[in-house]
């Protein structure tokens, strides 16, 4: 019997129990195992008890590592799997979704996001307008929500560790299409994602790393990619007054470790006279 290893990483989601029971709930009867990395306000530990095929995993709400500090986590933790599938909470999944994904994934294959993928370079971004399809077609393009392939293959996903957010989906893309992997989406009616709060503070600077990512990424040889969906991407501009997280450790901080009041009340002071 084929084993996934599913992860789930949610930034201040009230309806993750929901979302992930759904999932549960769609898939037929593959051996699953589902990591969800949780960070919000409380431990929510208590909720998934009672369900044995999910590993809970609780994070600070102002944790700063963002999900490309979690995912090599899951990726390296030495369960073992034969596929891999990071999902988005708020992708909404379909019936049957496991037997659909393995009879669809073939060598050297990436299944992620849906639709026919039509990149622009707005400045310092690619923005992607799909196109919906009616069936599994080739976009050449990673959607971070949703990724299906070999555990194998998904290793190359723990080089975006040196970013934060800003473009995981462009940077997993080069990466793929240089290694000669073909990424294929979904039908649009296999995919439906409930839109993000985009207001909501981020505990981490979404621009962290970019610039130094995007540089080294330009010295690579992108030809396939850049053939494939007709842009350069020497033309994507740098980040202007790019911010980047102090990398302070958290292991070294006694506040940290400790369930105590993140704020003390209170002060001490001299007088000076």
């Amino acid at each position: 019997m084929n084993s996934i290893k599913v992860f789930i990483y949610s930034y201040k989601n009230q309806n993750l129990l929901d979302q992930v029971k759904e999932i549960l709930s769609k898939k037929t009867t593959n051996n699953i195992k589902y990591y969800v990395y949780d960070q919000n306000n409380i431990n929510r530990d208590f909720l998934f008890d009672g369900i044995k095929e999910v590993c809970y995993n609780f994070i600070r709400w102002d944790d700063y590592q963002s999900i490309t500090n979690y995912r090599p986590i899951v990726l390296l933790n030495g369960d073992r799997s034969d596929y891999y599938l990071e999902i988005n909470p708020n992708v909404q999944m379909f019936d049957n979704w496991d037997t659909y994904l393995l009879n669809n994934i073939e060598e050297m294959t990436i299944i992620s996001g849906y639709g026919l993928s039509n990149l622009q370079i707005d400045r310092y971004k690619v923005i992607n307008s799909i196109t919906n399809s009616e069936d599994i077609s080739v976009s050449n393009y990673i959607d971070i929500n949703f990724i299906f392939c070999k555990s194998l293959d998904a290793k190359f996903l723990c080089s975006l560790n040196s970013i934060k957010e800003l473009d995981q989906n462009l940077f997993a893309s080069l990466i793929y299409v240089r290694k000669n992997y073909t990424i294929k989406s979904l039908p649009y009616k296999y995919y439906n994602a409930i839109a993000e709060d985009q207001s909501v503070w981020k505990a981490w600077s979404t621009t962290h790393g970019y610039n130094k990512f995007l540089e080294k990424q330009k010295a690579e040889n992108n030809e396939l990619f850049e053939s494939f969906h007709k842009i350069n991407i020497n033309d994507i501009s740098l980040i202007p007054y790019q911010v980047d997280d102090v990398l302070y450790p958290n292991f070294k901080i006694s506040l940290e470790n400790l369930e105590e009041p993140r704020y003390l009340n209170g002060y001490k002071g001299v007088e000076i006279t």
